[in-house]
């Protein structure tokens, strides 16, 4: 793993010059800025949330030691979020105690959280930002309506169409596609079903990639409850399954394909969440008889981020000397840990930007 001398940027105190944000222009020093979040970090999302805690953490220490924002402290404590369990029945208390914090801004996890939330969030005028994206919890049940919740990468649905897009520019790799569109259902995922709209649906149409009706499916689904979904989508003559699912979903879909014998009959593909460190590590154990690799191996899908990878960029060198520094393991590298520094970074000049404008923390 390539990572550049973590030290030595921490003897000099200097950010590095890919770092740009706003010039202070008042001056912080004394003050402190919570960031405040609410979301499953014990239920089917831990894979990627427990990550997204481990960024917050090591971001906000890394900002802090370069001198925070304008002077103040940026807290990532324990006290600043509620875990839900992944339970829509905690998402309401779990908002009213945060509440209290008098949050300038909240960060969520689900996009069925920014659903239920959508309308108290408005009303209290308090601005989301979520790492996920559905129509209904952006704008509404009339999909045309922006609200308080900001996506901070692309809307599922744009995902899907993008996916779609690449298959019908590669008729020679992929010839008369046929997609079966498998998504998490029921009340924790809204997000399984946001990209199988309307729109998305003609789109994909109008690039040659015929879609079949969608497949929903619960987190907590086994390999014997999917196979027959999966057996459905051959019946019916899909040759590629979309997963519109995070950690668990990609790997039970393709245990089920390599269980029924289908799974060098699909190509899989997956949105952001499905191409995460987490659905690899998962899917570990189970392993294709033909190839002896995981039984994810050759997914594709879009990836609205930099990659560990990617080894050239300075910002992901940035980030793995600074997991390494705090010994992070490799299932803590995906897809959130990275997220987690944007999100700090994101707050550092959202608050600079408004301190500077309104002159100080307490009148923001």
């Amino acid at each position: 793993i390539f990572a550049i001398p973590a030290t030595a940027q921490e003897d000099e105190m200097v950010m590095p010059d890919f770092i740009q944000h706003t010039d202070c222009a008042v001056d912080l020093s004394g003050g402190s800025v919570p960031i405040i979040h609410l979301g499953d970090t014990s239920g089917s999302y831990a894979p990627i949330t427990q990550p997204l805690l481990a960024g917050l953490a090591d971001a906000a220490a890394y900002f802090n030691e370069m001198g925070g924002i304008c002077g103040a402290e940026i807290l990532v404590g324990d006290e600043y979020r509620v875990d839900t369990g992944g339970n829509p029945t905690n998402v309401g208390p779990g908002y009213d105690r945060l509440k209290e914090l008098n949050p300038d801004v909240l960060i969520l996890y689900s996009s069925t959280d920014s659903v239920t939330l959508r309308p108290s969030v408005e009303a209290d005028q308090i601005p989301v930002l979520i790492s996920a994206g559905s129509i209904a919890g952006l704008y509404g049940e009339d999909a045309m309506t922006p609200g308080w919740v900001y996506a901070t990468n692309p809307l599922y649905s744009d995902q899907f169409a993008m996916f779609c897009e690449y298959i019908g520019s590669m008729p020679d790799m992929y010839p008369e596609p046929v997609l079966a569109y498998m998504g998490w259902g029921g009340p924790v995922a809204e997000f399984g079903l946001a990209a199988y709209t309307d729109e998305s649906v003609a789109y994909c149409e109008s690039v040659g990639v015929t879609v079949l009706p969608s497949i929903p499916f619960l987190p907590i689904a086994t390999v014997d409850s999917l196979a027959p979904l999966v057996n459905q989508a051959y019946d019916d003559g899909a040759n590629i399954i979309y997963v519109n699912a995070l950690a668990t979903g990609p790997v039970r879909i393709a245990e089920a394909l390599e269980q029924e014998g289908l799974l060098g009959e699909f190509v899989l593909g997956s949105v952001n969440w499905g191409m995460d460190a987490s659905v690899a590590f998962l899917s570990m154990g189970s392993l294709s008889e033909e190839t002896g690799l995981p039984v994810v191996n050759g997914l594709i899908g879009s990836m609205p981020f930099g990659w560990w990878s990617e080894t050239t960029r300075p910002g992901i060198q940035l980030i793995t000397a600074q997991a390494d520094l705090n010994e992070r393991s490799a299932p803590t590298r995906g897809i959130s840990y990275i997220l987690g520094w944007a999100l700090v970074d994101t707050y550092i000049e959202m608050y600079i930007q408004t301190a500077n404008r309104v002159g100080s923390l307490d009148a923001i």
